[in-house]
């Protein structure tokens, strides 16, 4: 009977001890549990905390991204009005460089014209010149020793003299009718030499006088001169 209580108590005993063992891993495991829960609670708000800094640095990100874009697109935009104005630009450029080219060859166009127009008039003036001097020279030798102008109709005498055909004929009528009412030959003398005159006075015919007399006269009439 006393056996049968020891081992009883024994069994008792044992199962107490088993059942604090089981208590005691039971309060283990809530103690685990616990650590379990607030560590997953510690990295659930981690977690939490790193996702809002990846989400606000991906915030600031896609900002700065957009606002990139945002600038190429404006120095897109810049960029493409400068081209389309620079287009512009060279368009207008090319055209006034065209007027400017064909104004350039214009202009000498009618410089070559306006020299060739100034030699052709500068030649033409040296001609006038010329025969113009020539009659100057030719007034000295084509002189009338009477009248004193121009000699019309000339007529050159022996001694080399030179008078207009009527001019000469008046004198020798005026000499031959001065004789005649002296009652002595008729003599006439030269007007400028009074070298005596054996013949009566007849023109001098000469093709290219006529010429030369004409000019006289124009050269007499640009001078303002009044030809006799």
């Amino acid at each position: 009977m006393t056996f049968t209580l020891g081992r009883e108590q024994a069994s008792q005993e044992n199962y107490a001890m088993q059942i604090f063992e089981l208590q005691q891993v039971l309060y283990e495991l809530e103690a685990k549990q616990i650590a379990t829960a607030t560590m997953a609670e510690n990295n659930n708000a981690n977690a939490d905390k790193f996702l809002k800094g990846l989400e606000k640095q991906h915030k600031l990100q896609s900002n700065a991204h957009e606002a990139e874009v945002s600038n190429l697109s404006r120095e897109l935009e810049k960029s493409a009005k400068t081209t389309f104005g620079l287009a512009a630009e060279k368009e207008r450029l090319e055209k006034e460089y065209d007027l400017i080219l064909a104004q350039h060859n214009h202009d000498v166009e009618n410089q070559a014209a306006l020299r060739l127009e100034l030699e052709e008039r500068k030649a033409a003036l040296n001609r006038t010149i010329r025969k113009h001097n020539l009659y100057k020279a030719s007034l000295t030798f084509l002189r009338c020793g009477i009248c004193l102008g121009p000699a019309s109709r000339p007529s050159l005498l022996a001694c080399g003299h030179m008078f207009c055909f009527k001019c000469i004929t008046e004198w020798w009528e005026k000499a031959d009718q001065k004789g005649e009412e002296e009652g002595m030959p008729p003599v006439c003398l030269c007007p400028n030499c009074r070298a005596p005159l054996n013949s009566k006075p007849k023109p001098f015919y000469n093709n290219g006088y006529d010429a030369v007399y004409n000019g006289v006269k124009e050269y007499r009439a640009l001078k303002g001169k009044r030809m006799k």
